[in-house]
């Protein structure tokens, strides 16, 4: 990846702070970049909930005794994500600048009003910023969300739980269950259309099937799904349950399975299972998700991605074969991110 017109290697810092998503995507594209890094941890004060218009120096809402330092040998390119980290990015480009060092800061995610300052801007299309700024040269439109998957990295992941699912026969079938948010929900209703459609799809195709839910999943939903599908399914049959373990299997789901199911309400979920390189499946039934998951559903599926799961498809699956699944497109927008930046620093 990294780009052989610099006579130095630039060095990068990846701000990251107590939001994991966040730290994902800044992760995600600085290992991208294949340039020496150096992570910056942030820990955030009380004053980090104001506005960020009112933050007239921003290092002050920062826990300075819990954070890394930010005052010295400013990096060539800062990577952060998020509306938090936004002035803390611009305030180092500012000091930086005073040294007489010029530092390319990119930002991923919409940061507000200071959005000028920023030499790029990684924005998904999904947020649909409105015109004029959706013309302006700094946004680089991304489908999806930035994350850390690649083959070595599911790998890795693999072989921490190779003992407990390592030995779940082919063809391997990984469910990816995310719940409620502040506007909609899973109910036990589209499980129970869930379950009929995995069952159908798993009996059919003799296969082991490997679920996982979310801290957002409901409890009771969760346990409906558990309870059914372990009596449904029987033997070859793994459920995690991260409220109960927190150590998730579920990146070793994405190296093992062979094509992969998920629900419609994270978009992080969907672009982590798109950039596995296996085929991926979306089970969004109306109210699952707001109407921007919608819109980067149709996005990604439009373009390759990822297909619907519904009882046509299983039919179709189930009738043709795995074989018939293979072949959808690998999301990887952390690398697309990447290599703009190259071009553009």
């Amino acid at each position: 990846m990294t780009d052989l017109k610099f006579k130095k290697l630039p060095e990068v810092w990846a701000l990251l702070e107590e939001a994991a998503g966040h730290n994902a995507q800044v992760l995600g594209v600085v290992e991208a970049l294949q340039l020496p890094y150096i992570k910056k941890k942030i820990i955030f004060n009380k004053s980090a909930s104001l506005p960020n218009f009112l933050k007239i120096n921003p290092f002050n809402t920062i826990n300075k005794k819990r954070s890394d330092s930010l005052n010295s040998g400013y990096p060539d390119i800062i990577i952060s994500c998020g509306r938090k980290l936004a002035p803390i990015a611009l305030q180092i480009k500012k000091l930086a600048k005073k040294q007489g060092k010029k530092v390319f800061a990119v930002h991923i995610l919409w940061p507000g009003l200071a959005f000028r300052k920023f030499d790029m801007l990684a924005i998904p299309s999904h947020d649909n910023i409105i015109w004029p700024l959706n013309k302006n040269k700094k946004i680089f439109k991304i489908i999806g969300a930035p994350n850390r998957i690649n083959k070595e990295f599911l790998l890795q992941e693999y072989k921490i739980w190779s003992r407990t699912i390592g030995e779940m026969p082919s063809p391997r079938i990984a469910v990816l269950i995310g719940g409620n948010s502040k506007k909609t929900k899973f109910t036990q209703s589209h499980a129970k259309d869930l379950i009929e459609n995995l069952v159908n799809l798993t009996s059919s195709l003799k296969a082991s099937l490997m679920v996982t839910n979310s801290r957002r999943t409901d409890d009771e939903v969760s346990n409906y799904i558990e309870e059914n599908l372990r009596i449904k399914i029987g033997r070859h049959f793994y459920f995690h349950n991260v409220k109960k373990n927190k150590a998730n299997p579920y990146f070793a789901y994405l190296q093992l399975a062979d094509i992969i199911i998920s629900t419609g309400d994270s978009i992080s979920m969907l672009s982590e299972a798109a950039t596995s390189g296996k085929p991926l499946y979306i089970y969004s039934p109306e109210g699952n998700a707001p109407k921007k998951h919608h819109k980067f559903q149709n996005d990604i599926i439009n373009l390759g991605f990822a297909k619907e799961f519904n009882r046509s498809e299983v039919s179709y699956i189930i009738k043709n074969g795995l074989n018939k699944v293979t072949g959808q497109k690998n999301l990887n927008t952390a690398e697309t991110i990447a290599k703009e930046i190259l071009k553009r620093v």
